[in-house]
Parts: structure tokens; sequence; C-alpha cells
């Protein structure tokens, strides 16, 4: 007969634990000794050092740690007591490499995992491991094919990132999970640049499974400084020529000012690193072309950060477009209606010298989503611009632009941007001979992580439009997707967005600029 589990009848025994459902199991005391005393310790030894934190030995609160990382987040899930029978019976019982829930019905809510770690109490949320982690968000999931078809693997109710090759990460006595990346199976990354838009690239390359980011290079001991803080295993210097000059950076990623990318990223090719360069891809269609001759000398690999291509909202309006969803498509729109600009370090954003023009910033992304989106459909040969500017702008500081695409076959996509308004919002309309696409965003601010959001779609042959279920959208989820997507794409000696798309991109936003100066269309030469 199975041994039945002693229970605890009242609050002053100790409560039940996950390593107890699996304790009297045949071979299960190891596994039950693995959970209770080594499993928090193990996220933190090979995940990420912020996760260490939570092998405190004490109850560590929800909102506590949550309130750190974000504070929109924590306001909706304010401390309460768990009553001891209650976390008793929503315990996640593990074994076998399954993971169960006691509340099925309540999957969805935060359950807390209760263990015991040396004189005191612990609680490993899922929650929390999702926030200093940098996993997917948290849910149940069983071990083997249904775990691995989405990439995830579950153990203890966590979601951990399944690893190539279809193995299931597995706990061990005495040594964690076995199967996840180590360092030694990483590509080990580099970053140049650490001012507002830097620690943002940083901390989607520390979330990617697969990449090991090394070194950061800033330009300021002010900013070194905070690189040190927030990324104490990596080594920080002033300056990108000592980060070129490590023989174990393999690829870089460069987040510097718009000017210094032509300097920068032919040095890295010519060091051997394969390139992620931050859009614009430079000021200047010479400088354009000087850094695609570096790359083809080089023999590296060589993307462009336009991470609109990769967002989960954005990225999905190419298939449907090339699929004939719509028919054949006739107008796009494109607007954006945010506050100013910030001023970048050292006010550089607000430098005609230094940024080249503000279509570089955002327009960029636009017509660069457009050529991509119309792609079967050929390159347009003429633009329009419309512009106005506050008093005392300097040349390129447009504050109102509009902007008119005309393809050979009479498509023809229009660019509007206000940077005098407040807030950020974006909308993209796409209309087709036979049916039609709307999706807007809204945040806060651009790097929001609580924006609205809506894609609807009416297909051909429909009268009504449908809505598009979007899971997430967002600048910092897109740059998580894009470390994910250039991990693969080096890994498999691939780009992104070729160097030439980025050129392209750069041409029109040059064109349009002088279209809006010299109050004339301009004829493109892409």
């Amino acid at each position: 007969m199975r041994a039945r589990i002693r229970r605890p009848c009242h609050p002053g025994r100790r409560r039940f634990g996950p390593g107890d459902a699996i304790a009297r199991r045949p071979g299960g005391r190891d596994v039950a000794r693995a959970a209770g005393r080594t499993c928090a310790f193990a996220l933190g030894a090979l995940w990420h050092p912020a996760a260490v934190r939570l092998c405190q030995c004490r109850p560590v609160s929800v909102r506590d740690r949550i309130d750190r990382a974000d504070g929109a987040f924590a306001a909706r899930h304010r401390r309460r007591a768990v009553p001891r029978q209650a976390d008793r019976h929503r315990a996640v019982r593990c074994g076998r490499g399954r993971a169960r829930h006691g509340d099925h019905a309540d999957r969805r809510k935060l359950a807390p995992i209760s263990r015991r770690v040396g004189a005191g109490r612990h609680r490993l949320h899922h929650e929390l491991v999702h926030r200093h982690l940098g996993l997917s968000r948290p849910g149940l999931c069983r071990r083997g094919a249904a775990g691995r078809a989405d990439g995830f693997a579950g153990i203890g109710g966590a979601r951990l990132p399944a690893v190539a090759g279809g193995d299931t990460p597995r706990l061990t006595r005495g040594c964690g999970f076995v199967g996840l990346p180590s360092r030694e199976n990483t590509v080990k990354f580099g970053l140049i640049g650490y001012g507002l838009w830097g620690p943002h690239h940083a901390n989607a390359l520390v979330k990617t499974p697969g990449i090991d980011l090394v070194a950061i290079a800033a330009a300021s001991e002010n900013s070194a400084q905070r690189a040190r803080k927030d990324h104490p295993n990596c080594a920080v210097s002033v300056g990108y020529r000592d980060l070129l000059a490590r023989g174990d950076v393999q690829a870089v990623v460069i987040v510097t000012q718009n000017h210094t990318h032509r300097e920068i990223a032919c040095a890295a090719l010519e060091a051997g690193k394969d390139v992620l360069l931050e859009k614009p891809m430079s000021t200047t269609v010479a400088d354009c072309d000087a850094i695609i001759a570096a790359w083809r000398k080089s023999g590296r690999m060589l993307t462009i950060g336009h991470e609109f291509r990769l967002s989960e909202q954005w990225g999905r309006i190419k298939g449907i477009v090339e699929s004939g969803t719509l028919g054949e498509p006739m107008h796009a729109l494109v607007s954006l209606f945010r506050f100013p600009y910030r001023q970048g370090s050292g006010g550089w954003r607000y430098a005609p010298e230094r940024v080249g023009s503000w279509i570089l910033e955002e327009p960029v992304h636009f017509f660069d989503q457009l050529l991509w989106y119309f792609e079967k459909w050929g390159l347009p040969d003429r633009v329009r611009s419309f512009a106005n500017a506050k008093p005392g702008r300097g040349p390129g500081m447009l504050d109102n632009l509009t902007t008119v695409l005309r393809w050979p076959s009479g498509l023809y996509a229009t660019v509007n941007q206000t940077l005098a308004g407040f807030e950020h919002h974006h909308v993209m309309e796409i209309v087709g001979r036979e049916g039609s696409i709307r999706s807007w965003w809204s945040g806060a601010m651009d790097r929001t992580l609580h924006p609205t959001f809506e894609f609807k779609i009416q297909k051909k042959g429909e009268t009504q439009a449908s809505l598009v279920k979007i899971e997430r959208s967002g600048e910092l989820f897109e740059l998580e997707d894009q470390a994910r997507r250039v991990l693969e794409a080096f890994t498999k000696r691939q780009t992104v967005v070729s160097p030439e798309e980025g050129r392209r991109a750069v041409a029109i936003c040059l064109a349009a600029e002088r279209s809006a100066v010299e109050d004339r269309e301009i004829e493109l030469k892409l």
C-alpha cells in the first residue's frame, strides 16, 4: 500500500512543500532534496545574478521584489496574507519532470511555491522568476512534446527556455539544472554605447538564451560607472577600442550617436566582429557606402537594427499583404503623434551635425517598413514632403512632417510625424483593392511596458473587420525579439536586415528632407 503523506492540520507544524510530494517515490528523495535546497540557487547561478537574492532565508514579498522592477505592474498585485491551508493546497507538486497545480480553476493566478531553506522559509514566486531572470510569462506546462513545442520546458511550475536539440532541462542533486546553455556554448557579445538606449539593449541581450554579454564600452566615465553597477560581471571600458581588441568578443551591438556609426561599424568589421548596427545606418549615403564596403571586405555579418520588422504587431503585416488577403495594395498611411525628442547624452539629438536629421530618427523605421511590406511591388520612384518647425530649430529639426512616396504601379504611401504632441501614438493603415488593415499602439511614452494596442483586418470577401490577437507589443519587447533573431541569423551566417536595405531607408529620409527644404518632388534612385 502506498504510504500516505502526513499533512499539517494546524499552523504549528511544517507546511506542505513540493519536495514532500515526491520524497516517498522510488528514487524521489534525491529529487526532493534538490528541489528543496538547490532550485533557487541553480536558477541564480545559471541564469542571472539577481536571482541569487531569491535564496534569502526569509519570506519574500511579491510586492517587495516586483516594485523595483516595474511599479505599474506591482500596483496590480498588493501584498496579501496567504492562509497556510490555501498555501498548502496551491503548492506546486513537481515530480518526474511534470508540473501540476492544486487549483486548476485558478491556473493564471500567481501561486507561491513554499520551501524550507535552512531555519527560515522562502517563497520562490513564478512572477519573480519571470521578472528577475527574463523568462517568458510564468505558467504551467508538461515536460515533453507539449513543453518543447513553444520553446519552453516546465520545471516546478516555472517556464524555462528549452535547449537546442530538444533536450529539456532537468533538476539533479546538488548541481541545479542540466542542459541549460552554459557560458562555453554561448555567443559572446559586446555592447558599444550606454546612453539612454544602451541599457535597454543590454537588458535584452542578458535575457536572451545563447548570448553572453561580456563587455560594454561607454562614451564617458559617468555612463561607464552606471554600466558597472548594472552589469557587474561585464568588463566595462571608456571608448570602444578596448572592447574591439578583446579576443573573446564575437559580435558587437553598436548603439551610439548617429554620426559615429560609420567609424565604429567599420572598425568593428575590420576587427573581425559580427555587427548589429542601430538605425539609422548612418547620416549620409556616402557613409552607408563606406560601411557596406568594409562589410564586404571583412567577410563578417552586418545587420541593421530595424526592429519593427520583428514586432508581433508590425511584423505580421508583411505576410498578410503578400498573401493577397487584401488584394493589390493601393495606399498606406503611417502616423506618429508623440512628445518631443529627448535631448540625448550631451544634447546630441538637438545638434544637426550629430543627429543628421530628425527624419533619420523614427521616420527611417516607417520608410523601411513600407519598402519591406511592398517589396513584391518594387521600389518607389518619387517622394514629396511638406514640413515645418518651431522657431530656433536647426537644419533637419522638423517638428511636423508629411511625406508621400509613389510607386510606378500607382501605389502610394503617406508618412506623418508630429514631434510637438504628447504621449506616443502610432498608427498603421494599409488599404488594398479587396481588404484593409488598421493597427495602432498608444502609451504614455515610447518605452512603456503597459501600452494599449489593437490590430484589425477586413479580409477579401468580408464586410466586417476582425480583431487579430496580439500578445505583446512595444519597443522594449522588440529589442528582445531582435536579440534572439540576430543570434539565430549570425549563427547561420545570415542577416536580418541587410546593409543594402539600411542604405535605402537612409536615402529616402534624406530625399524626403530635401523635398521639404526645396519644396518640390524628388526623383528616387534606390
